[in-house]
């Protein structure tokens, strides 16, 4: 009867040696089935010998002797078994409870509760942490440790006058904290208050995180503490603040579309403002280079050319301006030549006009010179001819 429940036990071992060897990560699948069946294969004929060792010991043809040696076996192969229950089933347990802690851990304590400061920001976020390290803890005597905790080493002094020296739950002390220890804030004045906020001259993004902060603040305030009305008052107030942001926008046009498009979530419409503004921006943007783009040609044209084509003052065409040397001569002092002003009338241009008039008189004159040359010397002979008469 030894000899076969040692064999069990020594088939068993190699069950868990195996499990151990193999590691948590391989410890899954087909490999796991298989190694949970031998186990339970291997308990099952234990079984049965245990039943048959207790009814030969209720016959007397055990001797008394062996009865404590089995029952050592007995026990370290129950043991034994329940080992490789817990190396087979590893997962299963972690995920029926994964964040629940059965005893209070110091660490995780002074990590995830700091020190608490007057101001309302370090106060709200004391009694959020404690909220959440009381969900995980189980057992009412972690819990009571908690408060402890905090009690002696989390609050400020002043904090510590206006609270009790002990709770019985962690739910009352959380309850006094808010009631002590953070301001409250009239809904009447939160309320006008986001009534006149405008954007003015903020960015959108900083317009948008006041307009939060007012909503967030105007909830808490009105639903005092109770879940119930902080659901209910989260959804009509959203879309308060959803319409006072649309309406206090600068950009009209922006705020038009905000207003169309009926947001249901007040980031989604601080989002899509923003989103407007930029896109409305780079269209601007391009809007101005190609005016400056049309504005350097047109100004080019004018430039090289004083008279629009076929247009020339006095019916006169010419191939060039007159006076005209290259744009790389053209002094900075041309655009006030242009001027057709009293005060600028022939201020730069009078003496060269003087001298155009004067070579073109020469010109004549020399012509005309020539002319009654050539019309003397074809008269030379006829004269002769009347003197000789």
């Amino acid at each position: 009867m030894n000899i076969s429940l040692e064999q069990l036990y020594e088939k068993l071992k190699e069950v868990r040696t195996y499990l151990i060897k193999i590691g948590p990560s391989r410890r899954e699948g087909k490999v796991l089935n298989t190694k949970l069946k031998e186990a339970n294969e291997i308990f099952s004929d234990y079984s049965k010998l245990l039943i048959n060792f207790n009814s030969k010991v209720k016959e007397g043809k055990i001797k008394s002797t062996d009865i404590p040696s089995y029952q050592t076996y007995c026990k370290n192969f129950e043991s034994l078994y329940q080992d490789i229950i817990k190396l087979c089933k590893p997962q299963c347990v972690q995920s029926e409870n994964p964040s629940n802690m059965d005893t209070f851990d110091l660490k995780t304590a002074l990590t995830l509760l700091p020190v608490m400061s007057d101001d309302e920001t370090s106060v709200k976020q004391l009694v959020d942490n404690i909220q959440y390290y009381n969900s995980l803890l189980t057992k009412q005597e972690c819990k009571n440790n908690l408060i402890k905790f905090i009690l002696k080493s989390r609050l400020s002094q002043s904090a510590k006058l206006r609270l009790q020296d002990d709770y019985s739950n962690v739910e009352d002390l959380v309850s006094d904290m808010q009631k002590e220890l953070l301001p409250r804030k009239s809904a009447a004045a939160i309320q006008s208050k986001l009534q006149k906020l405008r954007q003015n001259d903020m960015p959108i993004a900083d317009y948008g995180k006041q307009i939060t902060e007012l909503f967030v603040d105007l909830t808490i305030s009105q639903a005092n503490g109770n879940t119930e009305y902080y659901n209910i008052l989260k959804t009509v107030n959203e879309k308060q603040a959803i319409k006072q942001f649309s309406d206090g926008l600068r950009n009209r046009r922006i705020s038009t579309i905000i207003s169309a498009r009926n947001y249901s979530s007040l980031k989604d419409a601080i989002q899509a403002a923003q989103d407007e503004e930029t896109s409305s921006s780079s269209a601007a943007g391009e809007v101005m280079g190609m005016s400056s783009k049309k504005f350097y040609y047109s100004r080019n044209f004018h430039y090289n050319s004083r008279y629009p084509r076929g247009n020339g003052r006095n019916r006169q065409t010419f191939s060039q301006r007159r006076h005209y040397h290259g744009n790389s001569q053209r002094s900075s002092s041309w655009n006030h030549s242009n001027s057709r002003g009293q005060g600028q009338r022939g201020r730069y241009n009078r003496g060269t006009f003087r001298n155009y008039r004067r070579n073109q008189g020469i010109k004549r004159n020399i012509v005309n010179i020539i002319n009654e040359n050539q019309k003397s010397t074809s008269d030379e002979p006829q004269l002769d001819k009347f003197f000789r008469e």
